[in-house]
């Protein structure tokens, strides 16, 4: 398995929360290794939503990005410019402007917003719509959005608009419009950002998030003189907050365009699942969805672990309002002019970036269903499953406790079969084998009573005093004979045939074998005549069956807690009576 952005570190304690919550089936394998739960991540089928470190309370889940390799690259001498996120100037307004002065003392070259990248593909979009004559499209701007629909739900492909995100629109303009030649970092909240990099290596090389980059800096002293990015932005500063781009939209188009903003990992993936044939449907009501897989948009980002803690980020987005605001113009010009009609000010933006060809920002989606592909389960490997699990009845197999992750046990059993998960990790399993383990403990395999094991824990704190007890001692006669003229199978047959036919008198829990051919039973609810009947009755059975095992008994009817008392006793009587058989068969008792 190939490495992937997440990874589970030791933290992990194998409870499947992240099973539990991820959007995309079989990503996060659960297996049962030395014993131990193990939850291991598939790249190939990981969106990198970053839902499992949400639901982990253990800090389980980590990532890679590429902080470390960018600063030794940039040590070595590598010419590097960078591309920043509206998300970090709005989180962090007071250290983004040092931290980026530090950046140019190290030798970055230039530095870019994303903001503007964002600008770009307001107007990419509103290219395409005015080509395409209509939208009912999906937005594009949220690596994991597009993911998610690639892997999972291929059919939407045709409903996702074909444009870079503000990043990938940001690096053609730096490479093609500006003909940097240098290397692209990028500086934001979200580990899904790799993806696109992988899909245009030439592009943007490195993935910073805020988090790392802000540890490195504090680590290292990365300070400087405040610096910003050198290309002024409009409205697209806004686009890290949910709805951002939907108010980048209808800032062009009036506000009584349809636009639905859906946002936060588990409610956009069950939307979008419960929606899709709302897209291909002519009374489809909406104009544009705005998808974000995070539910405050990039300010929240999957690798800001500040968002997740305080789950509050009120701060930033209240930053992110004022950086808006202070975007717009009072330039008769400028298209982020609030005086002007969004038909004005579309114009304008237009004639902005009238030298720019939509195709250089345009991409394409594919079907990546393959990486999830998930085998049927036939009838019998189902059974087969289910009765490994020791779930033997319909009752047994719904009982549906999400335990392992799954919702329910007939999921549960197809993610076993397809290697997602394993039966140990079923909480009906683990108690019924250690059921049938505690019970195997006390259980002699060969007779089926119990052993030595099982009496000595058990007879003493089994008997309730000053009530009536029956003890009887049974020994095997003749087994040494057996077992030296006709072997040993015959010999454990003939132990077998004694077991047997004191379980059928006193019962499974009464029975207990202490020794190669010992046994002894222990019943409370016989009386002395009961005691004796039931001895008679055996020595009949043995006689007709060409079988013997030597028997006796001691009672006593108010047991006082002296039970080895009562135990010498029988076995006295027991060996009395091998005497007797002895003496009567004329046997050789060697």
């Amino acid at each position: 398995m190939s490495r992937g952005f997440i990874y589970t570190n030791d933290n992990c304690i194998g409870c499947n929360k992240c099973v539990r919550i991820c959007a995309a089936v079989g990503a996060s394998i659960s297996k049962f290794v030395s014993g131990k739960t193990v939850i291991d991540i598939d790249r190939e089928r990981c969106i990198n939503c970053g839902a499992c470190f949400e639901a982990c309370d253990r800090d389980a889940r980590t990532y890679y990005d590429d902080t470390d390799l960018f600063f030794a690259d940039l040590k070595r001498g590598e010419e590097i410019s960078l591309l920043v996120a509206p998300a970090f100037v709005a989180k962090h307004p007071n250290e983004y402007k040092t931290i980026l002065g530090g950046l140019k003392n190290l030798g970055i070259k230039r530095i870019i917003p994303v903001a503007f990248g964002a600008d770009i593909c307001t107007w990419a979009y509103l290219k395409f719509i005015e080509k395409e004559g209509s939208a009912n499209r999906i937005s594009t701007s949220c690596p994991v959005v597009t993911a998610f629909v690639e892997h999972c739900l291929p059919e939407l492909i045709p409903k996702l608009l074909p444009i870079l995100s503000p990043m990938m629109c940001a690096a053609v303009y730096c490479k093609q419009i500006l003909k940097m030649t240098e290397k692209l970092a990028f500086i934001g909240p979200c580990i899904g950002k790799k993806m696109e990099m992988e899909r245009r290596p030439d592009l943007v090389q490195y993935n910073i998030t805020i988090d790392r980059l802000l540890q490195y800096a504090k680590d290292h002293d990365v300070y400087g003189e405040p610096t910003e990015p050198e290309i002024p932005a409009g409205l697209g500063t806004f686009y890290p907050a949910p709805g951002g781009l939907g108010d980048n939209i209808k800032w062009f188009m009036g506000d009584d365009i349809p636009i639905r903003t859906i946002s936060g990992k588990r409610y956009l993936v069950r939307w979008l699942r419960n929606s899709k044939d709302m897209f291909f449907d002519d009374d489809n009501p909406y104009f544009l969805i705005d998808a974000l897989n995070c539910q405050e948009g990039c300010i929240e980002g999957t690798a800001e672990k500040s968002s997740r803690e305080t789950d509050n980020d009120n701060d930033s987005l209240y930053e992110l309002q004022k950086i808006r605001s202070k975007s717009k113009s009072k330039d008769p010009d400028s298209p982020w002019n609030p005086s002007l009609s969004p038909k004005e000010r579309l114009v304008l933006f237009n004639k902005q970036f009238e030298d720019l060809d939509l195709e250089m920002f345009s991409c394409e989606f594919h079907d990546e269903s393959k990486l999830h592909y998930i085998k049927e389960i036939t009838p019998e490997a189902r059974e087969e499953i289910f009765n490994s699990m020791y779930k033997f009845t319909d009752e047994e197999r719904q009982i549906n406790c999400s335990s392992c992750g799954y919702p329910t046990c007939e999921s549960m059993a197809l993610a076993i079969f397809n290697g997602f998960n394993a039966k140990e990790n079923c909480i009906y399993y683990q108690r019924e084998d250690a059921i049938r383990s505690e019970k195997n403990s006390y259980m002699d395999k060969l007779t089926g009573t119990q052993n030595r094991n099982a009496f000595e824990t058990h007879f003493s704190n089994c008997y309730e005093l000053n009530l009536p007890l029956s003890v009887i001692v049974a020994d095997v006669n003749g087994l040494k004979q057996v077992n030296d003229n006709e072997g040993h199978d015959e010999g454990d047959k003939l132990i077998k045939n004694c077991a047997k036919l004191l379980l059928m008198m006193y019962g499974e829990s009464s029975v207990y074998r202490i020794g190669g051919d010992e046994f002894i039973a222990v019943r409370q609810d016989f009386n002395e005549e009961d005691t004796m009947l039931s001895i008679s009755y055996m020595k009949k059975k043995m006689d007709n069956n060409n079988f013997h095992m030597a028997l006796g008994y001691a009672y006593t009817d108010s047991f006082d807690g002296d039970f080895k008392s009562l135990q010498k006793k029988a076995d006295l009587a027991m060996y009395n009576d091998k005497e007797e058989y002895y003496r009567t068969t004329g046997k050789d008792r060697r």
